[in-house]
């Protein structure tokens, strides 16, 4: 009989607790007849989710599916029906009267996403064999359950927290304030799991930004407690009540009867506010009506709540509604809308007149005075007697009816009240859609070419835990720190076995051969390249596949066995089931061939580990791949080779970095104080550090930061060009404003208005964006890596457009929104604003400072960058790089067979020189030697070492400062040294250096200085020009460089001469690849970085101008509008058009001043700092910062020029035409 252990924890004990507690109590207010049956019910289903969801989070942690194996099939999960049943329980609380219908179901729909989303897990647990929550589906779309969940729970919180503010309000006042606490237990619990809610957010955040969604599941436990704690305790106190939300009075016989005086004081009242009818007054209020009655507040009100038993505005509301009904019956008001009789009344807006009235009257006013007309004839000027109801109605809790206000309507108004402005004021809402789209397609792009970058190798299992090596020396007079970027042959097998608290360790060499196809004995099909990598079985512990055939176990054990992925294979062999693909064979650069012993399944996401042909590692040792890949030196370092390692859980790379010193001493640098060392580097960095981890196409990091902070300062641009032109228009709406006001409009339905109309806004821009988006990828191609592409089908861009949405809707609208909505009613209809927009605009003025303060950090920033990128392209680098390729190193070949394929090329037609070396004078890789005078007791002094014979220097047009060239040998037998080693050296003159003798670690024998050259740049621009020497060692010549002729580089039929080229390898390296590259092209390189960045700057330079200058466009016409009355007095006094254009422009020009006054520091802080990278720059110079700012200026002055001049040539008379 099977056995199973459970291990139970406290938690395991407290959601046992929890669930019976839960279960216990819904059963109770399911099933216990009470006035709130209905709304109890929904209680109780709330609490069932929660219950529901503990035991499913119980049966995660116990491990049930060991017992029990499919259980995560159960639909335990319904989290986004929570916020709908809380939602509806307070509404059955607060309206008791109201039915649920069934459009409310709708509430309840985002359940069949949980629903889908669990059909998708259980499907990947049938194809996978694991629970639901395990499979790759629930690690998608939990996330976004738990997103959606989040948004859901609180909007129905907020909404459920305005029903218990409504119902106050609905509430008459009754011997004091105890109504307010009817709900105090519900809104208690309400606002408890609104702490939850807002709890969850640092524990997300924390979760995200810090433990990269890898936090433990143990650390929500206390909010899964406190969610069930709250939710219990929610429950346990509606059972305990009776009749919530509907309060029961003390009987008629319990209360005490009023005094005489005080029934005498309250017939009193009811006289006197009725005979002086201080209830037309619409400001009315307790102090004012105290005071004209002779009375203190707090006696007055004493009467109104004990004699009357009313609070103060019922008291009053009753006599206007009353005197409305009798204006309504009177036929000498037929000629006055229902409005201006309630204003007559001294009701002061017309939601809070139809409110009251359909309160008091029971019917709107609307259908009040339809049934007058029809149950009176028009001559009977009685008072109707449902007046005397109206005013003697005093129930405690007024009925609520279920016509309430359609707040579709009410949104669909909104709508179409937003799109009418749009339309009616198409030049403003172009300006602000097309800023608009600017910076959210900016904003776009960048966030797709982040998230690409961002996304490689994202997606392994436990990638925390996986790491490469990074190898690297101190070296040169600075110490510089030079990464190798790749291991020994012999380090991965030493680390097994020297290295503790290593989980796996896996050795790999990416290799890209030519790739033959043979049917029998014909080749049916070759390609020139493959993605190829020479790997050890342990890789795919380490990133694992999904095999379809083969297993990874001992698919690479023996060798000259290769494994492919699915793609790969049916390229190579059309699309034949795994299976049959088992046992072919492929041929590899002519002559490895292998076996086929394996199929994988594609990876779908993007990595830099992407190959298609896994070599099996033992074939090195089998094959002409010996000669390339040294598996036994820990001396010789392959160019490509590199080492993966995963740690075991719990186990810090620190503990292994630490063992490398050691390490290292034994294994690869044998000094007494080596210069080498090692440490690991996290699997997800790799993609943004060229000097580890392998040759890949990867990304700047520092680039992509720039691109980020630019995508935001492009959006915020935009919405700071939103908020000039919005507020631009305030004259303009100021007698909109007021009307609305007037007809009843409250300051907040105005402020969700004008928000709808910046979302409408919005969304036409992002609908601009997405539609510009490819195009725009597509122009800017070169610069834009070749994954990065919109998909319309990827649901996560569509979450960050709408999250842009509503950051945008947010920060471009809420400032005009909530300015607009204050202006006062009165002033608004006379044309004037309120005063908190600012006659003088000291916001507008100083987010066009703003805006012209980035404009120039970014102008500035592009004339630097475009002056240091033609300063690299332009210096004099010391040597000639025109028309030379140079060949690919042959490391294990012999250098007299490299001379006799040089001598051979040497014949080609074309070819001008050839000549042998170790590396070019410029080149990422470089020889090192230590060098010192012979008989010198300075320290030695580290120098690149370059080999080359007398043709080297003239080669490269190297000039000779001092001395001569090297002579003709065959074996070193003298030096020339650069300039710059001779200065470290002591001679002040470089003729001094002749003839001293010069020994390095590598010799024991000392040979004479013969020449110095000028010194050349070396590497990039961020590395100092070092020390070095030149001599003629062939041991090490086994590079190959040639300089074609001026005739052959201008015919430009460069595939002909690479394929002689190529033949001529060929006969002596059949089993070579053949590779060339141009060194110019190899030298643009070294600068791409700078370009990608300049290129960036003007992009960035561009697009701020453009929306900049339209918010200066808006500027200049809410001045000139503002204005228009000051130029029309002005032209008729006797004013020039240069006078008034003077005028308006100068504003302008001192908000330019300004912004050059405030960028002018920020920039030259940063630019500094960027140019500090560089050994070599350009200079800072002070013309910049005066070009940047007279660009700018007359840039703004062009833009505004059409708006102000219209302005000085309008005619004055239709400006003052109202006075």
């Amino acid at each position: 009989m099977n056995t199973y252990t459970f291990h139970i924890t406290l938690y395991d004990l407290t959601f046992l607790g929890i669930i019976f507690t839960g279960l216990t109590t819904a059963f109770f207010l399911w099933f216990t007849q009470k006035t709130n049956q209905a709304a109890n019910r929904l209680l109780a289903l709330a609490l069932i989710t929660i219950v529901l969801w503990i035991a499913r989070i119980l049966g995660i942690d116990i491990g049930l599916s060991t017992y029990i194996t499919n259980w995560s099939w159960l639909p335990l999960q319904f989290s986004l029906i929570l916020g709908p049943l809380i939602y509806f329980y307070v509404l059955q609380i607060t309206r008791p009267e109201y039915k649920l219908r069934w459009k409310d179901l709708l509430h309840f729909s985002p359940l069949l996403l949980e629903f889908g989303a669990q059909a998708l897990a259980i499907g990947d647990s049938i194809k996978t064999g694991a629970a639901t929550y395990e499979t790759q589906a629930f690690h998608q779309l939990n996330p976004i359950l738990h997103l959606l969940a989040f948004i859901s729970v609180g909007t129905y919180l907020y909404a459920s927290h305005r029903l218990i503010k409504r119902f106050y309000r609905g509430l008459k006042f009754n011997q004091g304030d105890r109504y307010l606490h009817e709900l105090q237990w519900l809104h208690n619990s309400l606002i408890g799991f609104d702490l939850l809610w807002l709890l969850w957010i640092p524990f997300k955040a924390v979760d995200y930004f810090y433990y990269h969604n890898q936090l433990d599941t143990y650390a929500y436990y206390p909010l899964y407690l406190f969610l069930a704690v709250v939710t219990i305790g929610m429950a346990v106190a509606a059972f305990l009540r009776q009749g919530t939300g509907v309060p029961v009075e003390a009987a008629p016989f319990l209360k005490p009867p009023l005094p005489a005086e005080m029934k005498q004081k309250g017939i009193w009242l009811k006289k006197i506010v009725k005979t002086n009818c201080y209830y037309e007054d619409p400001e009315l209020s307790l102090v004012s009506l105290a005071e004209k009655l002779d009375l203190t507040s707090h006696e007055l009100s004493r009467i109104i709540n004990t004699a009357l038993k009313k609070s103060f505005n019922d008291f009053i509301n009753e006599y206007r509604v009353a005197d409305v009904i009798r204006k309504m019956q009177d036929p000498a008001y037929d000629h006055i809308t229902l409005m201006g009789i309630a204003y007559d009344s001294g009701f002061n807006s017309k939601s809070a007149f139809h409110r009251i009235f359909k309160e008091k009257a029971g019917k709107s006013p609307a259908e009040y005075k339809a049934d007058l007309k029809k149950e009176l004839p028009f001559y009977n000027l009685g008072q109707h007697p449902q007046l005397a109801t109206v005013i003697s109605n005093q129930q405690t809790i007024p009925k609520w009816y279920a016509e309430k206000l359609n707040r579709s309507y009410m949104f669909k108004n909104y709508l179409r009240n937003a799109w009418r402005h749009i339309a009616r004021h198409k030049t403003y809402s172009a300006i602000n859609v097309l800023g608009l789209a600017l910076g959210i397609c900016g904003c776009l792009v960048i966030y797709l070419v982040a998230s690409f970058e961002f996304s490689f190798d994202a997606f392994h299992p436990d990638k925390e835990r996986i790491y490469c090596v990074d190898l690297s020396s101190n070296w040169g007079p600075d110490a510089t720190l030079a990464h190798w970027n790749s291991v020994p042959g012999t380090m991965p097998d030493a680390m097994r076995n020297d290295i503790s608290g290593l989980e796996t360790v896996a050795a790999f060499h990416p290799y890209t051969p030519k790739v033959t196809i043979k049917a029998g004995d014909k080749a049916v099909n070759t390609f020139d390249k493959t993605t190829a990598v020479i790997a050890q079985p342990d890789y795919f512990d380490i990133l694992p596949y999904t095999w379809l055939s083969g297993n990874k176990n001992n698919s690479l054990a023996n060798p000259m066995t290769v494994v492919l992925t699915q793609s790969r294979a049916q390229t190579y062999f059309g699309n034949l089931p795994p299976d049959q693909m088992i046992g072919r064979t492929i041929i590899y650069d002519d002559s490895l061939t292998v076996t086929v012993t394996g199929i994988l399944q594609d990876w779908n996401k993007n990595s830099d580990f992407n190959f298609s042909d896994f070599i099996s590692y033992s074939t090195i040792k089998t094959s002409f791949l010996r000669h390339r890949i040294s598996l036994d030196n820990p001396h010789v370092i392959d160019g490509d080779s590199q080492v993966l390692v995963k740690l075991p859980a719990g186990v810090n790379p620190s503990q292994i970095d630490a063992q490398f010193p050691a390490f290292i001493k034994k294994y690869i640098n044998t000094l007494p104080n080596p210069r080498t060392h090692a440490r690991l580097q996290p699997l997800t960095g790799i993609h943004f550090h060229k000097e580890y981890g392998g040759r890949g196409n990867k990304a700047d990091l520092r680039v992509l930061y720039i691109l980020s902070a630019v995508a935001l300062f492009i959006l915020f641009i935009a919405a700071i060009n939103f908020i000039n032109l919005s507020t631009a228009q305030s004259i303009q709406r100021t007698k909109d404003i007021g009307i609305l006001k007037v007809l009843g409009s409250g300051r907040g339905g105005i402020l969700i208005q004008f928000l709808i109309e910046t979302f409408t806004l919005a969304l036409l821009a992002i609908g601009i964006a997405v539609i510009a988006v490819q195009p725009l990828l597509n122009l800017f191609t070169a610069y834009i890596p070749a994954g990065v592409k919109f998909s319309f089908t990827d649901y996560t861009t569509w979450m960050f457009l709408g999250c842009i949405a509503i950051f945008t809707t947010l920060l471009a609208g809420f400032y005009p929104a909530r300015v607009l909505s204050a202006f006062k009613a009165v002033a608004s209809l006379k044309g004037g604003t309120s005063d908190k927009t600012g006659n003088k605009g000291y916001l507008r003025k100083s987010l066009i400072v703003f805006q012209f303060t980035i404009s120039l950090i970014f102008i500035i920033g592009t004339i630097v960058v475009e002056k240091q990128v033609n300063y690299m392209q332009n210096i004099d680098l010391g040597v000639k790089t025109s028309n030379i390729i140079t060949l690919r190193t042959l490391f294990r070949e012999q250098p007299g067979k490299v001379k006799v394929l040089a001598e051979n090329i040497k014949r080609l037609p074309g070819i001008e020189q050839v000549i042998t070396e170790v590396t070019p004078p410029i080149s990422i890789s470089h020889l090192i030697d230590a060098i010192q005078l012979k008989g010198s007791n300075k320290q030695s002094i580290e120098s690149y070492a370059y080999s080359g014979n007398a043709d080297f220097v003239p080669f490269y047009h190297i000039k000779i400062v001092a001395g001569r060239n090297l002579l003709h040998t065959d074996s070193v037998t003298e030096y020339l040294i650069n300039v710059t080693a001779a200065k470290a050296m002591g001679f002040s003159d470089p003729q001094q250096a002749i003839g001293r003798l010069l020994a390095n670690t590598a010799r024991d024998k000392a040979y004479p200085i013969v020449g110095v050259v000028a010194d050349f740049y070396e590497e990039s621009f961020y590395h100092q020009i070092l020390p070095c020497t030149i001599s003629n060692n062939p041991d090490v010549q086994k590079t190959i460089a040639l300089k074609l002729t001026p005739a052959e580089f201008q015919k430009g039929d460069m595939p002909l001469l690479v394929s002689h080229i190529a033949k001529e390898w060929k006969k002596l390296y059949p089993q070579e690849a053949f590779d060339y590259a141009f060194l110019g092209d190899s030298l643009a390189k070294l600068y791409e970085s700078e370009q990608q960045t300049a290129w960036l700057m003007r992009t960035a330079t561009l697009i701020t101008i453009f929306i900049s200058c339209m918010g200066l466009f808006g500027l200049a016409m809410f001045t000139t509008e503002r204005r228009t009355k000051e130029i029309s007095i002005r032209k008729v006094l006797g004013a020039s058009i240069t006078n008034i254009l003077t005028m308006l422009n100068r504003e302008v020009v001192v908000l330019i001043a300004i912004s050059l006054l405030i960028s002018s520091p920020i920039a030259w802080f940063f630019i500094h700092k960027w140019l500090q990278n560089f050994a070599y720059h350009t200079n800072l110079s002070f013309w910049i910062f005066i070009l940047a700012g007279a660009g700018a200026l007359l840039i703004a002055l062009a833009t505004i020029s059409f708006r102000t001049m219209r302005s000085a040539r309008a005619n004055p008379v239709k400006g003052l035409r109202n006075e």
